[in-house]
């Protein structure tokens, strides 16, 4: 027999031997105590003997309970590592340690200017991990790069819990490269401790995430502290830079590089040598700057793998920072290597007479997100861009009814056909509606821009309205789209490739969409929050009731549209009716139009327009 088994199962037999003996002398050990208690006369004269014998043997049995507890902590790490038990045990540590990762948060609160974005209480720290099991936490002791991301509050200083956890964190990091996320405040102690931590870890950092709640100026002991720490890092070794400044934007610069065409308050000054300052940013290969901005012309901008510029709104500063159109196309075309493009900006106008920059050519684009309310801004990038053939991943938040006559939508529409999107998520950003007060979805006409996606797999719509109204005169007409015949498409508008469609807060003429096969997936709808509307006149109105609804058959009729899809309905999705208003007969005599009427407002397929809950254009 093979002397592992043998040893094995000499184990097995130690290990039941070990238990028999214990349960025959706990049995005893009760017995005896059962015993003495059965016995014991407080005033008899053998009281006193008993009674130091119990107190006596009271604490050698906490001694007892604890090799007890001992023994069983042993034994549940041994069951902990089977995966019969635990299942997630069967994942080798390194995939452990690659999970972990993925989980870690920032302890840091986010800006109080900043937009309310709760933080991701799912998630946990490493030293959550620690306490599990003693499997996960060996694995997370093991695991240097879980340690690696650093937080410290410049305000508290070294006397906060923060600088503690940093302290940790450099020491379990064993060496590894460093995430370093400060934030600075109006005050900052003079720390010696707080400023040589800092000096210390300078070299090892990769990622430098600076987060400024303060107002204009830094604080001098900030920005000494600041200029020690650039001094110190290793140009080549840090490749990430965050930089996000609230409630005030600005420049960051140095002082001998201070643009002489912005406004003063625009400019945070950092004492150092410009060939410095730009010689630790420029082999930086990620920026995610959101209020805080090396000046447009800095050699930051150049070679970058991902950009991200943005400008959180805050109403209650009356600062406005902005790039030009030929900026922003000098920084882009400094980095042709642009991966990922993130923008959320003000571009400023430039005279008419100003000729347009050249396009920009960014073949390696593989995610761009264009968000918030300037659509100039967006319309601009949508001309300015032409990406390469690698599968392109599109999310942008829109502030306009679709129409082909619009300059933003023709550039999306010149923009999506150029590019190969597989991955689409559009926003509507409505204004309010002043009766309801809710957000007036965004009309789109999805056969106007969905067929020039032959490559889109997933797309996700949100605050939209899907079809217009009118009442349904053809049954169930599954099998074709009625929209095609009336326009002529031809066989390849059901060649999409279509994989994943996500509705939310949408609502959805089901007449219409019933006939967008463009928009039907292969694989998976979900409706999420979503209004889906069939319409009837106000003969049909009375004929069936005002009371019933079609939310119950809605699964069944959307599983007729996409039979093959899986189908999810959640989080409230409803269907309604909605009373269609017959139109007027044709005036035997033309007259002018009453005031306030809105001749723009498109009619439905056949001419009739919504009334009641809400109108082409309705919320």
């Amino acid at each position: 027999m093979p002397e592992p088994i043998t040893m094995h199962i000499g184990l097995i037999d130690e290990l039941k031997n070990a238990s028999n003996l214990l349960a025959s002398a706990m049995h005893r050990y009760t017995e005896a105590c059962a015993a003495i208690l059965k016995h014991f006369e407080p005033s008899g004269n053998s009281a006193q003997d008993l009674l130091e014998s119990v107190l006596e043997e009271c604490s050698r049995a906490f001694e007892y309970e604890g090799k007890l507890q001992q023994a069983m902590a042993l034994m549940y790490r041994v069951r902990n590592q089977s995966p019969s038990f635990v299942p997630i045990s069967v994942l080798p540590p390194e995939v452990f340690s690659r999970i972990f990762l993925f989980s870690e948060r920032c302890c840091l609160p986010g800006s109080r200017w900043k937009r309310g974005v709760q933080p991701n209480t799912h998630l946990v720290h490493p030293e959550v991990a620690l306490e599990v099991c003693y499997h996960w936490r060996q694995i997370v002791l093991a695991s240097h790069e879980l340690w690696s991301h650093i937080d410290i509050d410049t305000t508290s200083g070294s006397q906060g819990r923060f600088f503690s956890r940093a302290l940790e964190f450099a020491a379990k990091s064993n060496q590894v490269r460093l995430d370093l996320h400060i934030r600075v405040d109006f005050y900052c102690p003079d720390d010696q401790s707080l400023v040589d931590f800092f000096y210390s870890i300078a070299p090892r950092i990769q990622s430098f995430n600076l987060q400024c709640d303060s107002r204009r100026t830094f604080h001098s002991r900030v920005q000494s502290l600041l200029v020690g720490l650039f001094s110190r890092l290793v140009p080549g070794t840090l490749h990430s830079i965050c930089f996000n400044s609230q409630p005030e934007p600005g420049f960051l610069v140095t002082n001998d590089s201070i643009p002489s065409n912005r406004d003063p308050l625009l400019i945070r000054t950092m004492p150092l040598t410009e060939s410095l300052f730009e010689g630790v940013l420029s082999p930086v290969t990620s920026m995610q700057l959101d209020g805080m901005y090396p000046y447009w012309t800095s050699r930051a901008y150049v070679g970058l793998i991902e950009l991200e510029l943005e400008i959180s709104q805050n109403r209650d500063i009356d600062i406005d920072i902005d790039i030009t159109e030929v900026e922003l196309a000098n920084v882009l075309r400094a980095s042709p290597g642009l991966r990922v493009f993130r923008f959320n900006f003000k571009i400023s106008c430039e005279s008419r007479a100003s000729p347009l920059p050249e396009p920009v050519k960014l073949d390696h684009l593989e995610i761009i997100q264009l968000t918030g309310r300037h659509s100039n801004a967006q319309e601009a990038i949508l001309r300015m861009i032409y990406p390469g053939r690698l599968p392109l991943q599109m999310s942008i938040e829109v502030t306009e009814n679709f129409s082909l006559l619009s300059p933003y939508w023709s550039q999306f529409v010149g923009f999506i056909s150029r590019s190969k999107i597989t991955q689409l998520r559009i926003q509507g950003l409505g204004s309010t509606d002043r009766n309801t007060f809710e957000p007036i979805k965004i009309y789109l006409e999805s056969s106007e821009i969905f067929p020039l996606l032959p490559q889109l797999q997933v797309l996700t719509l949100c605050d939209i309205m899907l079809g217009q109204a009118y009442e349904e005169a053809l049954g169930d007409y599954d099998a074709i789209s009625f929209q095609a015949l009336l326009h002529g498409y031809g066989d390849d508008l059901f060649r999409q490739s279509l994989q994943f469609l996500r509705l939310v807060d949408c609502r959805i003429y089901w007449a219409d969409f019933r006939h967008m096969s463009e928009l039907h997936p292969k694989q998976t709808l979900i409706l999420d929050h979503c209004t889906a509307i069939k319409c009837r006149t106000q003969e049909h109105h009375f004929r069936f009731g005002q009371s019933w609804g079609w939310t119950d058959a809605l699964l069944d009729t959307a599983t007729r549209i996409c039979p093959g899809a899986r189908l999810e309905i959640i989080n409230g999705t409803t269907g309604v009716f909605e009373k269609l208003r017959m139109p007027d007969p044709e005036p035997t005599c033309p007259t002018k139009p009453a005031l306030g009427n809105n001749n723009n407002t498109p009619a439905g397929l056949f001419g009739a327009f919504a009334v009641g809950t809400g109108g082409l254009f309705g919320s």
